[in-house]
C-alpha cells in the first residue's frame, strides 16, 4: 500500500474550523508516520473522513500517488516533505500552483541556460518528468471543481 492524494472538500454544512483542526491532526500524523520513528500516535480517526466529500468514480476514489512530488528532486526538500499533507481547497490551489510554477521555472532554466553557467541552479529536472506532469493533468480538474487533496494512506 502506498500514500495517495484523493480529491476532497468539506461537506456542505461542515464546521470549517473543526475540519481544519482535524486536517492539522492528520497532517502531523501522516508526517510522523512517513518520516518519524516509532509509533506515530493518534490520528484524526474517522472524524475527518465523515466531514469530507470525496467523489467516487467507477466505484472507487480517484487517486494519485504523492510520490510524484515527494520523490521528485526538482522540488525543494521542504516542499517535498510538506506534500504529505491533506490540503483544503484554497490551500491545495495555492500549493499546486506554486509547484506548477516551480516545475516550469526549473524546466525553462534547464533548457535556456548553458550548463557551464549554472552556478546556483536548482536541481536539474529529470530527462522525463511525465509523472509530475500527469499529476498536474489529474489534479487540475479537481481544483477547478473546488476540491482539495486528502492524503490517504
Amino acid at each position: 500500500m502506498g500514500v495517495d492524494w484523493v480529491p476532497a472538500r468539506p461537506r456542505a454544512g461542515a464546521d470549517l474550523g473543526e475540519v481544519a483542526g482535524l486536517v492539522d491532526v492528520q497532517v502531523r500524523f501522516v508526517r510522523r508516520l512517513m518520516f518519524g520513528a516509532g509509533d506515530p500516535g493518534p490520528g484524526p480517526g474517522d472524524g475527518l473522513l465523515e466531514r469530507l466529500d470525496i467523489p467516487v468514480v467507477n466505484r472507487q476514489w480517484p487517486s494519485f500517488r504523492v510520490g510524484a512530488v515527494v520523490r521528485n528532486p526538482v522540488f525543494p526538500p521542504e516542499w517535498r516533505s510538506a506534500a504529505c499533507s491533506t490540503m483544503l481547497p484554497a490551500d491545495a490551489r495555492r500549493v499546486v500552483g506554486r509547484w506548477r510554477w516551480w516545475h516550469g521555472e526549473v524546466g525553462e532554466f534547464n533548457r535556456a541556460v548553458p550548463a557551464g553557467f549554472k552556478t546556483h541552479a536548482p536541481r536539474p529536472a529529470a530527462a522525463s518528468d511525465a509523472w509530475v506532469e500527469d499529476f498536474f493533468a489529474w489534479v487540475t480538474p479537481w481544483l477547478d471543481e473546488e476540491y482539495g487533496l486528502y492524503v490517504w494512506c
